[in-house]
C-alpha cells in the first residue's frame, strides 16, 4: 500500500487541519461549557478530534487526478500591492494612534478632575479613544507585521492567499472576542436568558463607560478604561475595552500572516518538513493560547473545566492583573517566533511553481 503523500495533499490536510482545530474546536467547547453543561464536553471534544483526525488525514492521503497542465502560477501583477507598499496607509495610521493618544489623555484628565464622580466629558473621550486606537490597530498593525517580516509580500502578492489572509484574520478576531466574551451572545458563551436590557428599552444601543479604576491606576486603566457596550438587540452585545481591542487586531494579524505564509511555504517546499511544520506548530499554540487573554472563564481554563471537571486555581490565575497580560504576551511571542522560522524557511527554499489545489 502507497502511503506517500501529495504537495496538494497536505496543503488541503493543512487548510482543513487550521479551520477544525483553530476555530472549530474551541468555539465547540465554548458551548458546551455554557448550553450544554460539563457532562457531555468531554465526549463532545473527543469525538470531534477524532473526527478531524480522521479527516485530515483523509485529505492527506486523498490522491488527486493525474494532470497533464502545469503547474500554475498565481502572483497577483494585476492586484494591488501587499501591505507595506502604501504610503497613505501608515500615515492615516500614525494620524489615527495620534489622536487615540489625545483622547487617552484628555480622558484621563477629565476623570481626574471629576473623580470620584462620573464624567460625561470623559466618556465622549474615552469613546474617540478607542475608535480612533481600533482604527490605528486596523491599519497600522499589518504594515508593522510585514515591516518586521518582509518575506510575507510574496504571499501576500497573490491575491488568492492575499483573500485568505483577509478571511482567516477576520475570522479569527471574531472566534477570539467570542471565546473572551468580548462578544456576548446569550445561550452560546453566557447562560441562556443572562442578558441585560439597554437603559432605554431601545436597540440598537451604545454606551461608554469610564467609571472603573481610579485615575491614577496607570495599567489598570490603560486596559479596563473605557469600557464600550453596543447592544444589537438584548441577546447580542459587542463589549470593547482598548487593550482587548488592540490585541484581537494584532493576534488576528499574526494568526492570519503564520497561516498563509506557512501554507505557502508547503506548497513552494520539496520537503515540507523543518520550517513548515515548527512553524504550524508555533501558529496553532500562539492562536490557542490567545483565546485566554485577559479572562478567567475563557478557553484555556473552560478546556481544563471541561476535560477535568473543573479547577477553581486555574481561573483564579487568570483573574489578576498578570493572569490578564501574561497569556497574550506568550501568544503573540509565539506567533511572532512562529514567522521568524517560516521566514527562515522561505530564505533556504528555492520558489518552484505553484500548485492548485
Amino acid at each position: 500500500m502507497d502511503f506517500s503523500v501529495e504537495p496538494a495533499g497536505v496543503l488541503r490536510s493543512y487548510a482543513f487541519f487550521v479551520v477544525a482545530l483553530m476555530f472549530g474546536l474551541p468555539l465547540l467547547i465554548s458551548y458546551y461549557a455554557v448550553s450544554q453543561g460539563g457532562a457531555s464536553g468531554l465526549s463532545s471534544v473527543a469525538v470531534y478530534l477524532a473526527a478531524s483526525l480522521a479527516v485530515g488525514l483523509t485529505l492527506l492521503l486523498r490522491r488527486g487526478r493525474p494532470s497533464n497542465a502545469d503547474p500554475v502560477s498565481e502572483t497577483g501583477s494585476a492586484s494591488p500591492p501587499a501591505p507595506g507598499g502604501a504610503k497613505k496607509g501608515p500615515v492615516a495610521a500614525l494620524a489615527s494612534a495620534t489622536l487615540a493618544v489625545v483622547a487617552f489623555g484628555s480622558m484621563k484628565f477629565l476623570l481626574a478632575a471629576s473623580y470620584p464622580y462620573p464624567s460625561s466629558p470623559a466618556d465622549l473621550a474615552g469613546g474617540v479613544y478607542v475608535v480612533s486606537l481600533g482604527v490605528a490597530a486596523v491599519i497600522g498593525i499589518p504594515y508593522l507585521v510585514v515591516a518586521a517580516f518582509p518575506f510575507l509580500r510574496a504571499p501576500l502578492s497573490e491575491r488568492r492567499l492575499r483573500l485568505t489572509a483577509y478571511l482567516t484574520g477576520a475570522l479569527y478576531f471574531v472566534t477570539y472576542e467570542i471565546l473572551v466574551n468580548e462578544i456576548v451572545i446569550t445561550g452560546y458563551n453566557t447562560a441562556p436568558g443572562n442578558f441585560v436590557q439597554s437603559p432605554l428599552g431601545l436597540y440598537p444601543w451604545a454606551y461608554v463607560f469610564t467609571s472603573g479604576p481610579a485615575p491614577g491606576s496607570v495599567a489598570e486603566t490603560a486596559i479596563y478604561t473605557p469600557y464600550v457596550l453596543v447592544q444589537l438587540n438584548q441577546f447580542v452585545n459587542f463589549i470593547f475595552q482598548p487593550f482587548e481591542l488592540a490585541l484581537a487586531v494584532a493576534m488576528s494579524v499574526l494568526v492570519a500572516s503564520a497561516v498563509v505564509a506557512t501554507y505557502n511555504l508547503v506548497r513552494r517546499s520539496q520537503r515540507m518538513g523543518g520550517a513548515c511544520s515548527a512553524s504550524a506548530t508555533l501558529s496553532g499554540v500562539g492562536a490557542f493560547l490567545g483565546y485566554t487573554a485577559t479572562c478567567p472563564s475563557c478557553l484555556a481554563p473552560t478546556l481544563v473545566s471541561v476535560v477535568f471537571g473543573g479547577v477553581a486555581t486555574v481561573q483564579a490565575v487568570y483573574s489578576n492583573l498578570w493572569g490578564a497580560v501574561v497569556p497574550p504576551i506568550v501568544s503573540v511571542a509565539a506567533l511572532a517566533v512562529s514567522l521568524y522560522v517560516v521566514g527562515r524557511g522561505y530564505g533556504r527554499t528555492p520558489a518552484p511553481p505553484t500548485f492548485r489545489v
